[in-house]
């Protein structure tokens, strides 16, 4: 049995990224980037207006009646120039003329024929978007690493990319084990249980933007795990699993795995919840096996899982935020093993607290609905109210 840092780190060893793809601007989201996009031009291109009004020379920022001499909209050249005396009518977004000092807006003047007189005073300078103001030519728009999101894609359309470069996603096979599962919405039987599992897996999946491309149940005979193992195998990159990976007598998944050729590198974990949480690779594929009960799995696939995930997607960051907290209530706790609380978060005078989220039990899912998970190490026992503690942050970007 080994700890949970060093089963983290076996797994992340092994995690490669998939190599690389260029995709259009319409396909990029929820990609990663894989190289920066540096800004072959400025934003804005040009000095141009932020409003519609009338551009106006240095000397004639309020007072005399000006003279109206020409119109600049958007999307033309400012063929004009601004001189003393003189007035150029200009939309939103169009080209600055030669000679403007400042805009003023439409609603701050008094207009007669082709003349107009400035009713409010209009400060050097104002309402002029200067070129490179938003971006300069040059600068890194968009880091390598980043997930992207929509802005991003904005972003890369306003330097005047059409293409990014973008880390392939891993392809994902899904397989839950278990006699006893059954879909919701069926009729629950004497010793059947409704699969939560895949339910909780597909959309901690579909938050990273990644598709399931292979899903089946496995009942607990060694010829079908082994049947269905193949498959999934076949069709992905990484395999995960849900139970039938702990010591009983219908737990054949690590058989299984052997019989087929995949490599062990742990089958257990000095933690709790998750014991049984094991890692293999066939070839260059990844099988990560979490454990059954409901909890284990919404943990280990939180500390595990999700970092391996980010990994091979091509992160810069692949963990969430850590938080030190203060125990808002004792915590009892066995030395030797590290141990994984479920808490909800406050915060008071700047300082967080940590407060366990009612029963600790594998099986009591209700516990999940928290806002971080607190980290006590394996050497640490019983916890007084007031301690501090490490909480994992659930709702913090890794991105």
């Amino acid at each position: 049995m080994i700890s949970s840092k060093k089963a983290l780190n076996i797994i992340l060893n092994k995690a490669k990224r998939l190599g690389t793809q260029t995709l259009s601007l319409d396909d990029a989201l929820g990609f990663v980037l894989a190289a920066d996009v540096k800004a072959r031009i400025n934003v804005p291109v040009f000095d141009n207006s932020a409003m519609d009004g009338f551009a106006v020379h240095k000397e004639n920022l309020i007072g005399e009646p000006l003279k109206i001499i020409g119109e600049v909209q958007a999307g033309q050249k400012a063929a004009v120039k601004v001189s003393k005396g003189k007035a150029v009518s200009i939309m939103t977004g169009a080209p600055v003329p030669a000679g403007t000092a400042a805009i003023v807006p439409v609603e701050n003047v008094h207009v007669e024929g082709e003349s107009l007189i400035i009713r409010k005073p209009v400060l050097l300078g104002a309402n002029i978007r200067k070129a490179g103001e938003d971006i300069k030519k040059g600068s890194v728009v968009i880091k390598a690493g980043s997930l992207l999101k929509p802005i991003h894609l904005g972003l890369a359309a306003s330097v005047g990319e059409s293409k990014l470069k973008v880390y392939n996603k891993p392809a994902l096979s899904l397989v839950v084990t278990g006699n006893e599962i059954i879909e919701p919405g069926k009729k629950l039987l004497q010793g059947q249980i409704y699969d939560s599992n895949s339910y909780l897996i597909k959309n901690l999946l579909a938050e990273l933007s990644i598709d399931i491309c292979f899903f089946a149940y496995s009942a607990d005979t060694l010829a079908k795990t082994k049947s269905v193992l193949r498959k999934a195998l076949s069709k992905a990159d990484i395999v995960i699993t849900t139970g039938g990976i702990s010591v009983g007598k219908y737990d054949f998944l690590s058989l299984a795995l052997e019989n087929i050729g995949a490599k062990c590198h742990f089958n257990k974990v000095n933690q709790k919840p998750g014991k049984p949480l094991s890692f293999f690779t066939y070839k260059n594929k990844i099988i990560l096996c979490l454990p059954g009960n409901p909890v284990a799995v919404a943990t280990c696939f939180e500390l595990y899982a999700r970092p391996l995930l980010l990994k091979m997607s091509g992160f810069s960051q692949i963990s969430r935020p850590r938080i030190k907290a203060v125990l808002a209530q004792p915590v009892k706790k066995k030395k030797g093993r590290a141990s994984f609380i479920r808490v909800n978060l406050a915060q008071k005078n700047g300082r967080y607290y940590a407060k366990p989220t009612g029963r600790q039990g594998s099986g009591v899912l209700t516990s999940m609905v928290a806002d971080g998970v607190a980290v006590l190490p394996e050497g640490s026992g019983d916890l007084k109210k007031g301690q501090f503690v490490n909480v994992v942050d659930l709702g913090g970007e890794y991105r």
